[in-house]
């Protein structure tokens, strides 16, 4: 992302050349855009060595995070991700092709199959997280102990404002 115009100087040339609109900007708005973007990117980086994509990475975690035998039908897969089934499917393909989740047969509904993270799965996922940390650790690196803390907060305050019904 070298070649595109920084937050800063976007702010300037708005302030500059259209300074009612840059008055009415919430700038926090644009800089958290470009963080995200810096994130994934890095992100997609820190995990490719492990034949992951960020959103493989996402289904395993809400896989690992269940009790054993760590496993999940795959609507509740999809909820809990907010993505759509046919994203989801694709992804289930995906690591199931790599071993790293198996589809048995779910034993209370014989048409329909739950998702289940692997042993193979579950290696490769704590692999990766070594990489996943170090990411976040540098992303964090420039704010203080009390700082991240505070900012922890204050985008635990944004997102559930957003996600009440009738938000964003």
């Amino acid at each position: 992302m070298p070649d595109q115009i920084s937050v800063d100087e976007l702010r300037a040339n708005l302030s500059r050349e259209w300074p009612a609109m840059a008055a009415r900007i919430s700038w926090a708005v644009p800089y958290l855009y470009r963080m995200r973007d810096r994130l994934y990117d890095d992100l997609c980086r820190r995990v490719a060595p492990f034949d992951l994509l960020p959103a493989d990475l996402d289904v395993l975690m809400a896989l690992r995070v269940q009790a054993p035998s760590r496993e999940l039908t795959p609507t509740v897969l999809y909820r809990s991700l907010f993505l759509s089934s046919g994203g989801v499917t694709k992804i289930l393909n995906r690591l199931d092709e790599r071993g790293l989740i198996e589809r048995p047969y779910n034993p209370l509904d014989g048409r329909s199959r739950l998702v289940r993270l692997t042993p193979q799965g579950l290696d490769r996922l704590e692999q990766a997280m070594e990489s996943v940390i170090d990411h976040q650790r540098l992303f964090m690196s420039p704010l203080q102990a009390e700082e991240q803390g505070e900012l922890t907060r204050l985008l635990e305050k944004l997102v559930a404002a957003a996600e009440q019904p009738g938000q964003l």
